[in-house]
C-alpha cells in the first residue's frame, strides 16, 4: 500500500511536460529567453519547443539543448493549419502546461483550449499585435481562459490588464534573464577597459533594427556631433531588423560611415562589449531592456531613455546610468560628446551596476519560473 507521503515524493518525481510555443528562431530577445529558460528548466521538467515558423538564425544553439524541436513551418500570417497541428502535437505528447509567447500567445492558447491542456501561460514581452482590433477581441476572450499572465515588468503588466480586463490574480512580474558564454570577474573587465590601445572612443548599441528602438533619432544626434567637428569616436550598432536598409541609406547619405560600423547581428557579442566604452540604449518604446543588463555586467556607463519598463531595469542608484525623456533634446548631444571628450568614469558606480545585473542571470531567474510552474502544478494555483 502506498502511502500519502509516498505517493507525493513519486509524483514530485515525474518529470511533467512543459510545452513551450513561440514565434521563430531569429536572433532576439525573446528567442534568448526561450533558449536560456529551457536550458535550465529540462533539468526538471520534459520540455517540447514549438516553433510556428521554419528553423532559422539560432537553431544550432536551440539543438545544442537536447530537447524535443517541433517546426511548423507557418508561411502566412493567418494560417488556419496552425491550429490543426497544434492539436495533433497537444494530444500525442499531452503537455501539462503550454506556455506561449509573442505570436506563439494566439495559436498556442487557442489550440491548448480545444486541447484540453490543464494549464495556460502567456508570457507578455511586447504588445505590437494590439494594433490590431480584432486581435484585440480575440485576446481578450483568450486572456479570461489563461490560468497565469507572465508580465516581465510593471510597465508591461499596466497595460495589458488595461487592455483585457483581466483579474489581478492572474497576473505575476517576472523579469527577463540574461548569460554570458563565460563569466569574466569586475577586476577583469575594468583591466580590460583600463589596458586599451584605440585613442577613440567606442559608443555602442545593440537591438533589433526598428522604429521601436530609436536608431533614427541618435543616428541625427550622432551627424549632429560630427558635423561640431568631433570625430575622435566610432559608434558600433549591433543587429538586424526591419529598418536596417532605412539605416544604412541614412548613414551613406551624411556621410557618416567612418564613424558609424553596423556590424549586423552577431551570436556572441562578449568581445564587443569588452571593447567598448559607453551604451546607448535609446528606444521610444521598451517592454523591459535585456541589453541594459548586459551593459552593465560589462562594466559600461549607459545613457537610455525613461520609457516603459526600463526604469525598473536599473538599480536605485543610478550612477554612471543616465536617464533622458527625449532622446532628440540637446541633453543627449552634450552627454555623448561629454563622453567622448571627457571619458571618465566612477569604479564604485560601475561595480554597483555589475552586482545588480548579476541577480538578473538566467541561472537566477529561471529558479523564478520553476517556483511558479511547481506552484501551479501541486497547488493547482500560483501564489506570487
Amino acid at each position: 500500500m502506498v502511502t500519502l507521503w509516498q505517493g507525493m515524493n513519486i509524483q514530485n518525481k515525474i518529470k511533467h511536460t512543459i510545452a513551450f510555443v513561440f514565434p521563430s528562431m531569429r536572433i532576439g530577445g525573446v528567442e534568448k529567453k526561450i533558449l536560456h529558460l529551457s536550458n535550465y528548466l529540462k533539468r526538471n521538467f520534459n520540455i517540447i519547443l514549438i516553433c510556428l515558423e521554419a528553423p532559422a538564425d539560432m537553431v544550432e544553439e536551440f539543438n545544442r539543448l537536447g530537447v524535443k524541436i517541433i517546426y511548423l513551418n507557418k508561411k502566412y500570417k493567418y494560417d488556419i493549419r496552425i491550429i490543426y497541428k497544434l492539436n495533433k502535437i497537444f494530444n500525442i505528447v499531452r503537455p501539462l502546461i503550454v506556455h506561449t509567447f509573442l505570436g506563439g500567445n494566439y495559436w498556442g492558447r487557442f489550440s491548448a483550449l480545444l486541447s484540453g491542456v490543464p494549464y495556460i501561460i502567456g508570457n507578455e514581452d511586447s504588445l505590437r499585435y494590439w494594433q490590431r482590433k480584432m486581435d484585440k477581441y480575440i485576446f481578450q476572450i483568450l486572456y479570461r481562459f489563461t490560468d497565469v499572465i507572465v508580465c516581465n515588468s510593471k510597465a508591461i503588466k499596466t497595460i495589458t490588464q488595461k487592455l483585457t480586463n483581466t483579474d489581478d490574480s492572474k497576473y505575476v512580474i517576472i523579469p527577463n534573464g540574461f548569460t554570458v558564454r563565460s563569466k569574466i570577474s569586475f577586476d577583469n573587465i575594468m583591466n580590460i577597459h583600463h589596458n586599451k590601445t584605440n585613442s577613440k572612443i567606442r559608443l555602442l548599441s545593440v537591438g533589433r533594427l526598428e522604429w521601436r528602438k530609436g536608431y533614427l533619432e541618435i543616428l541625427k544626434v550622432i551627424k549632429d556631433i560630427v558635423e561640431s567637428g568631433t570625430l575622435n569616436f566610432v559608434y558600433f550598432i549591433v543587429g538586424d531588423g526591419p529598418q536596417a536598409g532605412i539605416i544604412k541609406k541614412y548613414i551613406s547619405n551624411n556621410k557618416l560611415d567612418k564613424n558609424i560600423v553596423l556590424t549586423g547581428a552577431l551570436k556572441d557579442i562578449e568581445n564587443i562589449y569588452l571593447k567598448s566604452d559607453l551604451f546607448i540604449h535609446v528606444p521610444v518604446e521598451e517592454g523591459f531592456g535585456i541589453v541594459l543588463l548586459e551593459a552593465m555586467y560589462f562594466c559600461l556607463p549607459i545613457i537610455t531613455t525613461k520609457v516603459g519598463g526600463i526604469p525598473e531595469v536599473l538599480p536605485k542608484d543610478k550612477n554612471q546610468i543616465l536617464l533622458v525623456n527625449d532622446v532628440s533634446s540637446n541633453h543627449v548631444y552634450k552627454l555623448i560628446t561629454n563622453y567622448i571628450h571627457n571619458y571618465d568614469i566612477d569604479k564604485n558606480g560601475i561595480l554597483i551596476n555589475r552586482l545588480h545585473s548579476e541577480k538578473y542571470l538566467w541561472e537566477n531567474v529561471s529558479k523564478i519560473y520553476i517556483n511558479m510552474y511547481k506552484q501551479l502544478i501541486y497547488r493547482r494555483k500560483y501564489i506570487e
